[in-house]
């Protein structure tokens, strides 16, 4: 997926964990958190299963991480040594396997212009797909706080994975195509495709298209939606969403086995199509440009909201 901001190191773990989880990546999580004196019950690092006592210790050891540079050091060297990662102990949220970006950028004020000038070249649903890759590494600089917010929400103050993805829609294709009022509630992306005929349930074995939009459920009204970026041959869908652990990134799952919280896909051809627009012509001239900023790393929080 294209990307202009800037290189990134992309570690590849296995999968998020959630309660219940158990096997080999569970015991590294487990030596992680105990080398930094976050262990959890014997019971626990004795089955590698990934329980409440884990849950409540990951969640102390991510706070501490967050208020401490060297506790966030460390945590990143013994990534390597032992082949797991804290930041991945989301259980909010179910998506399947992950493929983290482990460099972040904060993007504050200053920087509302370069957030601006990110484009594709290319037109349609692939325009969309790129143009979300481009904003990868982009994080928030406090709770839903610092200039990517203000760029894809209008606003501090809110979730805004539903922002991110009426944005990209918006500067890639039209306004049109996504143009619910309640856009920062990112179920609402489904129910706007399904009012024109274009939500697709993965009971109905539909194979998702690059461009569409991914929606999953976390109980109740709340949900989480992404860009799907690419589709490969044997399954696995790549998305791209903003706001997953406080920052744009891209993750993985298998459409054959998909992650229990999965909604469906708003076909973006299929409600491109009810709404009379023309996928093959971009809503904006479009010219690609770099864009630099401060290299800071940062550390995970798990999912807020959509």
């Amino acid at each position: 997926m294209g990307n202009e901001l800037t290189s990134y190191t992309v570690l590849n773990f296995k999968r998020d964990f959630i309660l219940g989880d158990t096997g080999e990546d569970v015991g590294s999580l487990h030596n992680i958190m105990g080398f930094l004196g976050y262990g959890p019950s014997e019971e626990e690092i004795k089955e590698k299963r990934f329980g409440k006592s884990t849950l409540a210790q990951a969640e102390k050891l991510r706070e501490a991480i967050s208020n401490n540079p060297l506790l966030a050091f460390a945590s990143f060297i013994l990534q390597f040594i032992f082949g797991s990662d804290i930041e991945e102990a989301t259980p909010e949220l179910r998506r399947g396997n992950s493929k983290p970006i482990r460099e972040y950028r904060a993007s504050t004020d200053p920087e509302l212009q370069s957030l601006e000038a990110v484009s594709t070249s290319k037109k349609g649903a692939a325009g969309a797909a790129e143009l979300a890759g481009r904003y990868i590494g982009q994080r928030e600089t406090g709770d839903n706080k610092g200039a990517v917010v203000k760029y894809f929400n209008g606003a501090e103050g809110e979730p805004w994975c539903g922002g991110f993805v009426h944005k990209i829609m918006a500067k890639a294709i039209s306004p049109a195509l996504y143009s619910q009022g309640d856009f920062l509630r990112a179920r609402s992306f489904g129910d706007e495709a399904a009012k024109h005929g274009a939500f697709r349930k993965p009971s109905q074995g539909y194979a998702p298209a690059v461009g569409d939009v991914v929606v999953f459920t976390r109980g109740g009204e709340k949900g989480h939606v992404g860009i799907v970026s690419d589709v490969a041959e044997n399954g696995t869908v790549t998305y791209i969403s903003g706001n997953d652990a406080n920052a744009v990134r891209a993750r993985t799952f298998d459409r054959k086995n998909p992650p229990q919280s999965l909604l469906g896909y708003g076909d973006t051809h299929a409600l491109a199509k009810a709404k009379g627009i023309t996928l093959d012509v971009p809503s904006i001239a479009m010219t690609n440009t770099k864009v630099t900023m401060g290299a800071t790393r940062h550390s995970d929080t798990a999912i807020r909201g959509g």
